[in-house]
């Protein structure tokens, strides 16, 4: 979503997080093994207390057994959508597509 619509600070972060795993069927009545969190270095985002609060919170509740929160290497977080993306970007630069 863009930033002129909501924010995107930690407690947004957390409850995109948790409605995800209800739309995926995660969260569904059944505990499950293991949850995997990847995410990049982003402190107001991603590397802050309400997000590691959320993945124990997930353990507590019964959710999961484990909760495994993956960070990206700095300088290493563009993943294959930011590339597709950034191609998209420079072929329409400068050109009106609306």
């Amino acid at each position: 979503w863009g930033e002129e619509s909501a924010n995107r600070g930690a407690d947004n972060i957390v409850s995109c997080l948790f409605w995800d795993l209800v739309r995926d069927g995660i969260i569904n009545g059944k505990k499950v093994k293991k949850i995997v969190f990847i995410a990049d270095n982003c402190p107001g985002q991603n590397k802050n207390y309400c997000v590691i609060h959320f993945c124990s919170w997930l353990i507590e509740a019964g959710w999961a057994d484990e909760v495994e929160l993956l960070f990206l290497i700095k300088g290493h977080t563009k993943n294959e959508c930011d590339v597709k993306f950034n191609i998209l970007k420079k072929g329409t630069r400068g050109r009106n597509i609306f």
